[in-house]
């Protein structure tokens, strides 16, 4: 069934400092669903209380699939295991590891060493690490923050088509707009202001391949101010 995954009047506070107030959100199975706002909204916060990081101690998540990964800013190999070995410790179907190297054409690096391996390379092997349990969810906290722009652009290509070939609902944590908007379905406004989500922009489809040819779109350029204005607004700028 393609219930969708629901959080309802999500409350959480730090000591005296609340963050989320009555959070409402709600992913469609299968969705690729971007959290944008600025730092301190409760994007973040948001993604570990789904996974149980955090306790839920006011509201209610419904339809959470049991077979979840999850994508840190900082998601390190072990410095001291090659390719192969990293990926072998998140699947017991070394068959769909060979399958998975094969396809993505990384049979080359599976006897490599992370310190053999460009940042861009690393991120691609731990996009490939939150695939191979084939999850039903995948949960992304600005994995790509610390990539250069050229190699962004090539990771979120990747990211794309990993989501295409096996239909995981992503729910994908960013600071920047162009990103959210490439790779999108939806994109759902935080505000830090008023403690909860104050939009949901549901994303035209596109079918470019890079940041260039969608900035030539008008639509984009209509998301594009909404969002910013909002987040200067929130910054009180």
């Amino acid at each position: 069934m393609n219930k969708p995954m629901i959080l309802k009047d999500i409350s959480y506070s730090f000591g005296n400092k609340k963050v989320l107030e009555n959070l409402n959100l709600n992913i469609a199975k299968g969705s690729f669903h971007s959290l944008v706002g600025v730092t301190g909204a409760g994007k973040s916060l948001t993604l570990k209380l789904i996974a149980s990081l955090v306790p839920l101690v006011s509201g209610e998540i419904t339809g959470l699939p049991l077979n979840i990964s999850y994508a840190f800013q900082q998601s390190p190999l072990i410095p001291w295991l090659n390719v192969k070995e990293n990926l072998k410790i998140c699947t017991t179907n070394y068959q769909d590891l060979s399958e998975y190297l094969k396809y993505f054409h990384l049979e080359e690096l599976s006897s490599s060493y992370p310190a053999e391996l460009s940042g861009g390379m690393i991120q691609k092997i731990n996009i490939i690490r939150c695939f191979l349990g084939k999850p039903d969810l995948i949960l992304m906290d600005e994995p790509f923050v610390h990539i250069d722009s050229i190699q962004r652009e090539g990771l979120h290509n990747f990211l794309i088509e990993l989501w295409n070939k096996f239909h995981p609902t992503i729910v994908f944590v960013t600071h920047d707009i162009d990103e959210a908007i490439f790779l999108s379905q939806k994109i759902s406004l935080y505000s830090k202001k008023d403690k909860c989500i104050v939009e949901t922009f549901n994303i035209a489809e596109n079918n470019v391949s890079n940041l260039l040819e969608l900035k030539k779109s008008p639509q984009y350029h209509i998301y594009y101010k909404k969002i910013y204005d909002h987040l200067k607004q929130d910054l009180a700028l």
